[in-house]
């Protein structure tokens, strides 16, 4: 069973290679949120320079038009890869998607509803526990849930709590 932090990091990875696979370009940062039974994804930095160009060049209805037009048909034709994808990691499956870009900012947000709230277990006990069992000392947690350990011989070994959010070059 896997910790929320990790399904919902791994719904940012599938994600982001979603967008990359068939959008042409990943997001420059991604988010997600699973709160009850609704998983929220937040992309920054999606548009393809394409995408940007019409949306710069054409009268401006037309080219926001266009963008959100053609990117609905692609999340709609890959519909049931995606539902594979939340079902996998979840557990759950799930019953809708929305999903809206801004062509302004750049924005994607997708909404996800499930049948049911997903299960997983805590993290930080189990991992603080098995830091503690396995190296014998450990130093803390750093930023966004990482939790680095030192074994008796000074080495590193870093266990690895995942993230609900992913930051991309």
């Amino acid at each position: 069973m896997k910790t929320q932090g990790e399904v919902e990091s791994a719904i940012c990875e599938g994600i982001s290679r979603f967008e990359l696979d068939y959008m042409g370009r990943g997001p420059k940062d991604i988010q997600t949120h699973l709160i009850g039974d609704i998983l929220v994804v937040r992309m920054k930095g999606v548009l393809t320079a394409a995408e940007r160009h019409l949306v710069k060049k054409v009268p401006a209805e037309t080219g926001r038009d266009l963008v959100k037009q053609v990117r609905t048909q692609l999340i709609e034709t890959a519909r049931p890869l995606i539902e594979a994808m939340v079902q996998e990691i979840t557990g759950v499956k799930m019953l809708t998607l929305h999903h809206d870009i801004s062509t302004v900012t750049g924005e994607v947000v997708v909404l996800f509803t499930l049948a049911k709230s997903p299960d997983f277990r805590e993290a930080k006990k189990e991992i603080g526990s098995r830091v503690r069992q396995e190296v014998g000392s450990w130093k803390g947690t750093g930023a966004r849930g990482l939790v680095w350990a030192h074994d008796t011989k000074g080495t590193d070994a870093g266990i690895r709590a995942r993230a609900s959010s992913c930051h991309l070059p």
